[in-house]
């Protein structure tokens, strides 16, 4: 674990992605907190479940006229908070309660391994951190973040 500006990983997460074929018609909206504190942590882990949120959101935008993922980080006197927030197809509210569960995935089979979130959640936990969603269907997803700041 090192001292880390989360929005130098999320730029790099980002920039990967921008590369990426399947991310060819999304615009990524950034909005990075300026005066973001440092949060200790294994800059790849976080980089690992930044790419995996983004790419859900990809996913989720696919039937989308606004291919927008919009990205912000703030902080308070606690926390270092991390939004990734799309207007896609959203989570259902039946299996909302599930997607941080091993295994659960909504793809085709040989599409998603439904590790993502569960590992990604397994992630921000050992980091001594919280992973919510707040989700409506067909109006979009948000993924919220909060990391202890150090």
């Amino acid at each position: 674990s090192v001292q880390t500006q989360l929005n130098e990983v999320i730029d790099s997460s980002v920039g990967l992605l921008k590369h990426d074929a399947r991310c060819r018609d999304i615009t990524f909206n950034m909005e990075l907190d300026k005066n973001l504190p440092k949060i200790n942590c294994v800059p790849d882990h976080f980089n690992q479940v930044m790419v995996n949120l983004l790419l859900n959101a990809v996913d989720a935008l696919e039937q989308s006229q606004e291919k927008v993922i919009d990205i912000k980080t703030s902080h308070n006197n606690h926390n270092a908070i991390i939004e990734v927030a799309d207007k896609g197809s959203g989570i259902p509210d039946d299996i909302r309660d599930k997607i941080f569960e091993p295994f659960f995935t909504t793809k085709d089979v040989g599409n998603g391994t439904g590790l993502g979130l569960s590992v990604s959640h397994g992630i921000i936990a050992r980091m001594n951190g919280a992973i919510s969603v707040k989700s409506k269907k067909n109006s979009g997803t948000k993924f919220i973040i909060e990391l202890p700041i150090s």
